[in-house]
């Protein structure tokens, strides 16, 4: 028998909130991340080269999901972090 994983969710959105319920209904122990001020985290991920986060829309994702994919695509491809995203970067949460 397979030992019952420790799983962390990150976002609560309804996909988060409903895996992270799916997982504890299956005996594991779930915790789910969400930011502390309930605010999207976009962008870079500081210090951590190639590391980027898209998480925390709630259930406001699947209508953002169009302008965050093209500002997600700005900040990996381009290397481009657009003053938009300001509020929204992960620095806060780590500083």
């Amino acid at each position: 028998m397979a030992a019952t994983p420790s799983v962390a969710v990150v976002g609560g959105g309804i996909i988060g909130c409903a895996t992270a319920h799916e997982l504890a209904k299956r005996g594991c122990p779930v915790t789910l991340l969400v930011a502390p001020d309930g605010m999207p985290v976009l962008g870079p991920w500081p210090d951590v080269a190639g590391l980027f986060v898209a998480t925390g829309h709630f259930r406001n994702g699947i209508l953002l999901a169009p302008i965050t994919a093209a500002t997600m695509a700005r900040c990996i491809v381009d290397g481009e972090t657009p003053s938009s995203i300001t509020p929204f970067l992960p620095q806060r949460l780590v500083s």
